[in-house]
């Protein structure tokens, strides 16, 4: 089994295909297209150490893999998906690396790229990638126990990892009795509001996201997640968390929160609106029933939902 570092070490690899420069991957073409685009673009940030572009071009579950593999080494209280890839880089050497893409084998939304070489242990250092969204990106391997090594941390590590539940834009997924299905994530130049209140606008640093999701309550109980600006926030690839300002949700024609709970069995629909850094780039919705009692903040389990 790779440890965490060789894992990360490997993913770095892809990267130096020799397939060609390019500023960010296409979604036109055929799938080997696409995929050799986004080598070319993985060969980019890591020649120019762009660690952040390199996360947001991964899987939701192998930013999470080398996250959490991270926080075993690192002395930062909460690693990132970047700083695990950063350590990966200063211990393996990849600048001659190479990979071969003659042999991209692709099966429907999955791929892997062949590899003649072997690691340490003598398995096939062979990349993945998934098509997430339509859009191709880098993925952990399947074949892979959380790509760490299987010491007692890292089963540790494993299983806060798997807390996750992964969900693309338009796919319910649940999280202590919710059903969470993002209908759309969108950066845009302002959002109306209900007739007591000016539309909101994005300051000269924020970039504004709407975000519209739909609810329901598949619990026994009645919920209201969204009360008080809880049960939703973006993640970035800086890993920073964005939340929503729930005054501002408020005042958003057909939002129905703080005061009139999802009865169980119903729907609701919600536009939240999320204020971030100019020029930042969201890589997962997070969501979580934030009425349960005994998991409130979500971090017991939560959906996670990949940026389109």
């Amino acid at each position: 089994m790779k440890t965490w570092m060789a894992c990360a070490s490997t993913v770095l690899v892809v990267g130096a295909t020799g397939c060609g420069g390019a500023d960010k991957p296409s979604t036109s073409g055929s799938d080997r297209e696409q995929i050799k685009a986004l080598t070319a673009s993985l060969q980019t940030a890591i020649r120019s150490k762009d660690w952040d572009t390199f996360c947001s071009l991964a899987t939701l579950e192998l930013r999470t893999q080398i996250k959490f593999a991270a926080a075993l080494i690192s002395e930062k209280e909460n690693p990132s998906c970047a700083d695990g890839l950063s350590a990966a880089a200063a211990e393996e050497d990849v600048s001659d690396a190479s990979y071969d893409l003659s042999r991209l084998e692709i099966i429907g939304d999955s791929a892997i790229a062949k590899s003649a070489s072997k690691d340490d242990d003598g398995e096939p250092e062979d990349i993945s990638f998934e098509k997430k969204g339509g859009r191709w990106l880098v993925a952990a391997d399947p074949d892979e126990e959380g790509g760490f090594s299987s010491d007692d941390d890292a089963a540790t590590t494993t299983t806060e990892a798997a807390k996750a539940t992964p969900a693309q834009i338009g796919s319910p997924a649940t999280d202590d009795g919710l059903t969470f299905t993002v209908r759309s994530l969108r950066q845009v130049s302002s959002i109306a509001a209900d007739e007591y209140s000016s539309p909101l606008k994005p300051k000269p640093d924020e970039d504004l996201y709407l975000l519209r999701v739909k609810v329901t309550n598949d619990s026994k109980d009645g919920a209201d997640p969204f009360c008080g600006g809880g049960s939703a926030k973006l993640v970035d690839s800086q890993e920073r968390n964005i939340d929503f300002d729930s005054q501002e949700a408020l005042n958003l024609p057909g939002n129905d929160f703080c005061g009139s709970e999802i009865q169980p069995g119903l729907s609701k629909r919600y536009k939240l609106p999320f204020r971030v850094a100019k020029g930042s780039t969201i890589a997962t919705v997070v969501l979580w029933n934030g009425s349960a009692g005994d998991d409130s903040d979500g971090t017991g389990t939560h959906v996670a939902v990949d940026a389109p």
